[in-house]
């Protein structure tokens, strides 16, 4: 397979034209595509302070970088393995976190790439028994991680390295008896807001928020809804008004969630959604865009996948 740093070189011009600016909710454009026949599946999506995109190329381990002009370029490389490479997320300008689940003892865990792209594997998990895949930072520099197959979050303290197992609760298991995989898909999406995460549980369809008490520990855990049309549930973001946004694989949706628990499709295949997994908001001008990576799972040499990016309306939660 050749590198897809290399196809996006062959491929690209030599200057970089600004991006198509959606000023209607509901338009959506495709800002980065991918080669389904070389099995190029984006999953994670992240933007930092000067509003660049990182996108976590699940299958190959590279994390490209998609400036505010366009320009496309391979930020890190991290050997995959058998497995995936899976959610990002910023601190500041080019620092990085990234899950890998890669079903290797040794290699499965937490990475930091730093600005420049050196990467560090920060927390080790284990590979037989664990599924690392959702990260999100809050303002005191704790990474909370997402383990699915436990139903389970993870604090790691990026300051010291130090990690922990924060929470395990039975509304983050999934389903094994019905999972297509040998094990079961819980806790994926999260979130920071405010003084408590929220997550997505994939195989059970549901919401779930996690209060945090004064002295950083979980409280217990609140089930926001739980309904069919979330089944497949998996990266998640909030806007300024706390609504969630969460890509909904198995109905190739973003559905948009209220505080209380209503549930709104805002985007559909129709808009070219094929397996989406990760959303993540805009910086600063472009806050109230958001964008989605398509995973295109199941969709073989036919599917689609890609980075699109949909205008909400809504700007999005202020962020590390």
């Amino acid at each position: 397979m050749r590198p897809l740093a290399t196809l996006i070189a062959l491929t690209l011009p030599l200057t970089f034209a600004p991006e198509a600016v959606a000023y209607c909710v509901g338009q959506v454009t495709e800002i980065l595509s991918f080669d389904a026949g070389l099995g190029e599946l984006p999953e994670g999506v992240a933007v930092d302070i000067h509003n660049n995109r990182y996108v976590s190329v699940a299958t190959t381990g590279e994390i490209l970088k998609i400036s505010p002009y366009g320009k496309v370029s391979t930020y890190a490389q991290i050997d995959t393995g058998p497995g995936y490479l899976l959610g990002i997320t910023t601190s500041g300008a080019g620092t990085l976190y990234v899950a890998l689940a890669s079903f290797t003892p040794g290699t499965q865990g937490i990475y930091k790439v730093s600005p420049g792209g050196e990467t560090t594997m920060i927390a080790a998990f284990d590979a037989a028994s664990t599924l690392p895949d959702g990260v999100a930072l809050d303002f005191s520099g704790n990474l909370y991680v997402t383990e699915a197959i436990g139903g389970a979050i993870h604090r790691i303290n990026t300051a010291t390295n130090e990690s922990e197992l924060w929470l395990q609760d039975d509304l983050l298991v999934g389903d094994l008896e019905n999972s297509p995989l040998p094990f079961p898909v819980g806790a994926n999406g999260i979130a920071v807001d405010g003084d408590s995460l929220v997550v997505s549980n994939t195989q059970m369809g549901r919401l779930v928020r996690i209060p945090i008490d004064c002295d950083g520990f979980p409280e217990e855990p609140v089930l926001i809804v739980e309904d069919p049309q979330l089944h497949g549930a998996d990266g998640l973001a909030l806007d300024y008004y706390r609504n969630i946004y969460l890509a909904v694989n198995d109905d190739n949706t973003v559905v948009r969630v209220s505080p209380e628990g209503e549930i709104e499709t805002i985007i559909d295949a129709d808009d070219g959604l094929d397996f989406p997994a990760s959303v993540a908001f805009g910086r600063g001008s472009d806050r109230r865009n958001l964008y989605i990576t398509n995973f295109a799972f199941y969709s073989g040499a036919n599917g689609n996948p890609a980075l699109l990016k949909a205008h909400v309306g809504a700007p999005g939660l202020w962020l590390p």
